[in-house]
């Protein structure tokens, strides 16, 4: 009782400090200079209000929650205007991490949820005030090499899963942690022998975004299904539809687009089929009803097709979630 009462109370002051971290960020040199850099920590701790009131989760597991998303978006400006802050926070959100890990609060339904709604109101907020213009020459190539990226990962996430189905959560998270922070070490300096690798990496980057956004939304919509569609099944399909299907629709997109979708002149009907197939074949595998496997493949290529003005990652995510809590299968 005493041990738990400890934990309680450790879990409490480190939502405390995170609070206060927030009042302090809004006026820290380096951000002050975005006149409204609060609204992202607004918008992301009232998103978690709501999905509280959803019934969710638990009250406490609700506070943790807020308390990441204040430091995921908090990370996200520092991305973009301080690397030692960024580092500092993200030390302080590691140690936490480890600490809330040990004591035996699920990361799914704490770190999960508050990292995808914090990152994604950060990542809105500073697009938002650091537009940088129209894309340049050269992005066909870069999405087509992102893409064949994206199917590696795929591969290497499914292997993954398949082989540590109990702790992969875990694993995830951590490769999500040191990825984020090496992007950040590397967003605005090259170092020596590495400088080719980084040179490729920031060449898959869309020319019209600042380094390591791609990755930050793919991020987001992967801890959106670890927190919203984490069975292991609608896990697989949710890596398989982001990292396989919505490549695919780009690849043959660009290859074959065969002609432009009547409501949306940016995508084709080649790039719908594409997507189509490999969720469909996705979904086959992993659920094994072939009337199943259609009806998901057709909502999501339709999710896909729209011009919504939200990356993909998230709104396939979301598309995904909402199949999983309709229970189809």
């Amino acid at each position: 009782m005493l041990v738990e009462m400890m934990d309680g109370l450790a879990l409490s002051f480190m939502i405390v400090v995170d609070l206060v971290l927030a009042l302090i960020f809004v006026s820290e040199k380096g951000v002050a200079k975005y006149k409204t850099a609060y609204a992202p920590l607004v918008a992301s701790l009232i998103t978690v209000a709501i999905v509280g009131l959803a019934g969710h989760y638990s009250s406490f597991n609700l506070f943790i929650a807020g308390a990441f998303a204040l430091m995921s978006s908090m990370l996200v400006m520092f991305y973009v205007s301080s690397t030692r802050n960024f580092l500092l926070l993200m030390v302080f959100l590691s140690l936490q991490l480890v600490y809330i890990a040990s004591v035996g609060v699920p990361l799914y339904s704490t770190f999960a949820p508050g990292f995808a709604i914090g990152t994604f109101f950060g990542l809105a907020y500073i697009e938002k005030v650091k537009k940088r213009g129209n894309a340049a020459r050269g992005v066909k190539k870069t999405e087509i090499d992102r893409d064949v990226f994206s199917m590696v990962l795929g591969a290497v996430l499914l292997l993954l899963l398949a082989a540590f189905s109990k702790t992969f959560s875990y694993i995830a998270i951590a490769l999500i942690i040191l990825a984020y922070s090496f992007n950040a070490v590397v967003s605005r300096r090259s170092l020596g022998a590495f400088k080719p690798v980084l040179r490729m990496l920031k060449g898959l980057e869309r020319k019209d975004a600042f380094y390591g956004t791609g990755a930050l939304y793919l991020a987001v919509g992967f801890t959106l299904l670890l927190a919203f569609a984490g069975a292991y099944r609608f896990l697989a399909f949710g890596i398989a539809v982001l990292l396989f299907a919505d490549s695919a629709a780009t690849i043959v997109g660009e290859r074959i687009p065969i002609r432009k979708l009547p409501y949306n002149a940016s995508k084709s009907i080649g790039g719908f089929t594409g997507f189509f197939v490999v969720t469909a074949i996705s979904a086959f595998i992993l659920f094994g009803a072939p009337l199943i496997a259609i009806v998901y493949a057709v909502v999501l290529a339709f999710i896909e097709s729209l011009d919504l003005r939200i990356d993909d990652n998230v709104t396939l995510a979301v598309g995904v979630i909402a199949i999983y809590a309709l229970q189809l299968v």
